[in-house]
């Protein structure tokens, strides 16, 4: 119902989650391979510089690869902090952000490509503009009065329409000067007599330019239905639901963000007005 006095987690109020999640220590190894002499039989460790000599195939055999272990690593205290956006689901004014902007171009052309829409006798269909062969599609090359194909228009569409190209915002988020997120890791379980006061606080942080989204590891399906259900057309973001309850168990909860670093957390039964979170953290 409400969370507890002292939070021990890496989301505790004052914690900054760029700082936690450069909390860890790599791991100091080194390696040895073992190679079998093909003459003899005999096998031999050898260091990895010593490709010259282990890297003769006509005299050695791989064999095996040994691992020794210097010091342990350390996992850092966040390591699960991933936030994804559905492209198409991403404003035009947050695309107008630089940081925003970059992460969508890093692998835009991974899922994206130039596709062209033709009729034929057989309806209307796309192509990829790079199969797209004027000799071959353009029947006015072939001088013929009946027209097969007609080139309708141009346009950027998924290469795989049933692999949707989820952004990682994770970064962009960290970086805004003031974030509200609201975390819900299941509906089924949610208390949704707070909806209504966090539609209040969406309302009023829109209305101030302050960036509003809610956390969740729901399918795109089940968002729809959430949006229908309570009218509520709020951006949603990805997240691991197992990570969503570290940051804080009340379901749903509201998290403020300044710059990577937690001011404040509030349960579902204490969401404050917008006025009072304004008031007293924003800057």
């Amino acid at each position: 119902m409400y969370l507890p006095i002292k939070d021990y987690r890496a989301y505790s109020i004052g914690n900054n989650i760029h700082e936690e999640m450069n909390t860890g220590v790599a791991e100091v190894s080194e390696f040895v391979f073992v190679y079998t002499n093909k003459k003899t039989g005999e096998d031999r460790e050898f260091n990895i510089s010593e490709y010259e000599e282990y890297g003769d195939a006509t005299k050695w055999e791989y064999k095996d690869r040994v691992k020794t272990v210097i010091s342990a690593g350390v996992d850092a205290t966040i390591s699960d902090f991933l936030l994804e956006a559905d492209y198409s689901n991403i404003s035009a004014d947050e695309l107008e952000n630089e940081v925003m902007d970059s992460l969508v171009m890093w692998d835009f052309e991974s899922y994206y490509e130039n596709k062209i829409a033709q009729k034929s006798i057989y309806g209307i269909d796309t192509i990829s503009d790079y199969e797209y062969v004027p000799f071959l599609y353009d029947t006015a090359s072939y001088g013929l009065d009946t027209i097969f194909y007609e080139r309708l228009n141009s346009f950027t569409g998924l290469m795989d329409p049933l692999s949707p190209y989820k952004v990682d915002v994770t970064e962009y988020i960290l970086r805004l000067e003031n974030v509200l997120l609201v975390t819900i890791r299941s509906f089924e379980s949610m208390n949704e007599n707070a909806i209504e006061d966090l539609k209040e606080v969406y309302a009023d942080a829109i209305e101030n330019n302050i960036p509003f989204y809610i956390l969740s590891p729901a399918t795109d399906e089940a968002i729809l239905d959430f949006r229908e259900k309570f009218d509520f057309n709020v951006p949603f973001l990805s997240m691991d639901g197992t990570e969503i309850k570290i940051i804080i168990r009340s379901n749903p909860g509201l998290v403020l963000l300044q710059n990577a670093t937690v001011i404040d957390k509030w349960p579902s039964r204490s969401i404050p007005s917008f006025e009072y979170i304004q008031t007293n953290y924003l800057k």
